[in-house]
């Protein structure tokens, strides 16, 4: 799926025309605004999920959010090259687990990156809590696990 989802990034790069309005502060909704259409897309689909799941709604609210650490500081979103890199290739040489310079290390540690900047941001800690670990494989969590799932089957 998450080949499609790259894919996808390729063909559709209309923003969407309606954004959810339960942003916790407008500084999250503006960083929300700077990532690529296809991954407010994904965003919105996910969050529409979660939803129609039953989640709870700070579930909802991480599943809208968990990709946020995908744009850059400089609020430029992550090149699809880097993003096929992440997917399909192998880690590159000396790029450790805080190095979030390059676009390839940004798409890698995008959950953590996002959880630090949603926290800066005033935001819920579970919902920084599901953003950070919504790609590490922690388990137990019955919320994260079926965010996992949501979103792994979301284009």
């Amino acid at each position: 799926m998450r080949l499609v989802q790259t894919l996808r990034a390729l063909v559709y790069r209309r923003r969407p025309s309606e954004i959810p309005t339960v942003f916790p502060n407008e500084q999250v909704r503006r960083l929300f605004r700077t990532l690529s259409a296809h991954d407010q897309r994904h965003l919105i689909m996910v969050y529409g999920r979660c939803q129609a799941a039953g989640l709870a709604p700070e579930t909802c609210l991480a599943g809208l959010l968990h990709d946020i650490g995908k744009a850059s500081l400089a609020g430029r979103s992550i090149p699809v090259l880097a993003r096929i890199g992440q997917v399909v290739g192998p880690k590159p040489p000396g790029q450790g687990a805080d190095s979030w310079v390059t676009p390839r290390s940004l798409a890698a540690h995008h959950a953590r990156s996002g959880a630090v900047r949603l926290r800066a941001l005033a935001v819920d800690e579970r919902v920084c809590w599901l953003v950070e670990h919504h790609e590490d494989g922690t388990g137990g969590d019955n919320q994260l696990d079926q965010l996992r799932v949501i979103d792994n089957s979301t284009p």
